[in-house]
């Protein structure tokens, strides 16, 4: 069987110049700025922080990429041409140049992954392209330039056509600004760093490969945070390199003061764990080589996030961490909480994990209640899903009324009802999805949960 890879290069017409640091120069791709679309929003998503609003380039394409038809196999290139040095920060050095559209993106080799590149910032942004081999981890990382604020954008090459994969977006130029993708298929993929705030400076830059992960990943960033309820126990992932990164995300309630502890930290590695308000701004953080707990108040009934990294450069890709986020007021009354759901499947739409059912499936709901920290058992919970769009003689509200056991445990399930439709996402090519939204809560009395969001499947179109 041909090597797929060997097969799209073999359309690459390949022009490299090589000079102690120069850059690998590729006109791959015969097009000019006019040939190359306008970006085809497909659909949006938009995310709003604490009154700030995002929106991810959810289905942006850029049409118009034609490859010309010379044998190159540029793949195997190394670095005995001196293409980069190390410079006085243990990073590789590399003046890179003229590419600022995907027309004169700069090929980035298997020898140069994993190695902290150089480029000068500018105004304008840089595109480079690169391989990704089918079952790994690909994560992009960008060190900003102080006082600069720059986006990375990660595309796929499907026929003439680029396709958007993700992207990362943060509220401050001190944070790395990092976001990951699991390959699925061996392909051919475009970075492109784009400047927001530019300065006259300098940015360092990966393309990290991991051949072993977690199964939540991807998290690499605030905005594919694992949203959790709270209280939060983590004890199956992992710090799979050394600028691998874990976000979560989690809502307080009406509780203040809040215990964490970060824990089974792989021997001769430390883990630093970073607590952020709901605008990314870092409340305080610590560190662990073993176990260690802290406590911190935060806002009450507001979002927050935690991000786990590595603070020594050391990891394991296959020991879990745990992480341990719970209340520390020992004057929190009931409190009923929902950890998990049932009769459908976890996904991915617009970059964020989210539960999906199919239209008239029953939902199994499970949480438990708590009172001071102590199960409540024998009490009656009332659970909800709700669907503005359903027909209101046809039930908007559907409940099912259950009682925990010893436990303070609770296992509803509720028989939804059909999706009417009114959302749809972009899957890839010409497949989108067609579905509802609808909430999902449990109520003690005049105690509610945090409200969570899932997905009732109505139909696929393709065009």
């Amino acid at each position: 069987m041909l090597n797929l890879r060997k097969c799209l290069m073999s359309l690459l017409c390949v022009s490299m110049i090589f000079a102690t640091l120069q850059p690998l120069s590729i006109n791959a791709y015969s097009v000019t700025n006019d040939e190359i679309s306008s970006y085809t929003i497909s659909s949006e998503f938009e995310i709003g922080i604490d009154g700030v609003s995002f929106e991810r380039n959810i289905g942006k394409t850029i049409e118009g990429i034609y490859v010309s038809h010379e044998l190159s196999e540029i793949n195997e290139i190394t670095d005995t041409d001196g293409l980069f040095n190390v410079n006085e920060l243990g990073r590789s050095s590399r003046a890179t140049q003229f590419n600022s559209n995907p027309n004169s993106a700069i090929f980035i080799p298997d020898p140069w992954k994993n190695e902290w590149l150089m480029n000068v910032s500018t105004a304008n942004e840089s595109w480079y392209m690169f391989f990704g081999d089918a079952g790994t981890k690909l994560t992009v990382a960008l060190d900003q330039p102080s006082g600069g604020i720059y986006v990375v954008e990660l595309y796929r090459l499907i026929g003439n056509t680029l396709f958007w994969v993700t992207d990362s977006i943060y509220l401050n130029s001190s944070m790395r600004q990092q976001t990951s993708h699991e390959v699925p298929f061996e392909n051919l993929y475009f970075l492109r760093i784009i400047p927001v705030i530019p300065v006259n400076g300098i940015y360092y830059f990966m393309v990290h490969v991991s051949h072993e992960f977690d199964q939540a990943e991807v998290d690499d960033n605030a905005l594919d945070a694992r949203t959790h309820w709270f209280p939060l126990v983590v004890n199956s992932q992992t710090i799979d390199s050394y600028i691998d990164v874990d976000w979560f995300r989690f809502t307080t309630g009406n509780i203040r003061s809040v215990d964490f502890t970060l824990g089974n930290v792989p021997a001769g590695a430390v883990y630093r764990i970073d607590i952020f308000d709901s605008n990314t701004r870092l409340l305080g953080h610590f560190t662990s080589a073993g176990t260690e707990s802290r406590s911190f108040n935060l806002a009450t009934g507001t979002v927050h996030y935690v991000r786990i990294s590595s603070a020594n450069g050391g990891f394991s890709a296959t020991q879990n961490y745990q992480l341990v986020i719970s209340s520390h007021d020992p004057n929190v009354q009931n409190h009923v909480f929902i950890t998990d759901f049932g009769g459908g499947e976890w996904t991915r739409y617009w970059g964020n994990r989210i539960y999906r059912i199919n239209g008239s499936r029953p939902l199994t709901v499970t949480g438990y209640v708590r009172n001071n920290g102590a199960p409540v058992s024998n009490t009656e919970v009332i659970v909800t899903m709700f669907n503005p769009n359903w027909n209101p003689d046809f039930n908007r509200y559907r409940r099912a009324t259950v009682v925990t056991d010893s436990q303070g445990r609770f296992t509803a399930t509720i028989t939804s009802a059909p999706a009417v439709g009114v959302f749809f996402y972009h899957v890839s090519g010409g497949i989108h999805h067609v579905f509802d939204l609808v909430d999902v809560y449990a109520q003690v009395g005049n105690v509610t949960s945090d409200g969570n969001r899932i997905v009732v499947f109505a139909f696929s179109t393709f065009n």
